[in-house]
């Protein structure tokens, strides 16, 4: 995963940014994956991969990640069609006690902001592929 065509600049991640925006999917998501930070792109994985790796190939595997997304979320929607699947999650209410995000990433999940980050081009995921020098 890196950022892609409109990743969002740190000083842009602001809970009252528009909804929608890379600023505030970005926020939510920072909020879901605590502490990570994706590279700026292609040219700087490969900077740091040298002198040890050289670049064969890359290109980008967006489109279909998105589509992978699609298919996981299908199949979460699936999942919470069944009363039983309920109970299980009703274990999760403690966290919305202990863990003082549970709502950002609650609103994460049901805004799509995953998938968003990939179709709006805010990130993009690289399939790259090093040989070693």
């Amino acid at each position: 995963m890196t950022w892609g065509k409109y990743g969002p600049k740190p000083n842009e991640l602001l809970a009252q940014a528009a909804e929608g925006s890379p600023g505030r999917i970005i926020y939510r998501l920072t909020r879901f994956y605590p502490g990570s930070w994706l590279p700026s792109g292609l040219e700087q994985l490969v900077e740091c991969a040298k002198p040890e790796f050289k670049l064969l190939e890359e290109n980008s595997g967006r489109l279909d990640y998105i589509q992978t997304l699609n298919a996981w979320a299908a199949a979460a929607r699936k999942t919470l069609a069944n009363p039983l699947n309920w109970l299980r999650l009703a274990g999760m209410i403690r966290y919305f006690f202990t863990d003082r995000d549970f709502k950002i990433k609650i609103e994460s999940v049901t805004k799509g902001d995953q998938q968003q980050s990939f179709i709006k081009e805010i990130m993009d995921h690289r399939r790259i592929f090093f040989e070693k020098c």
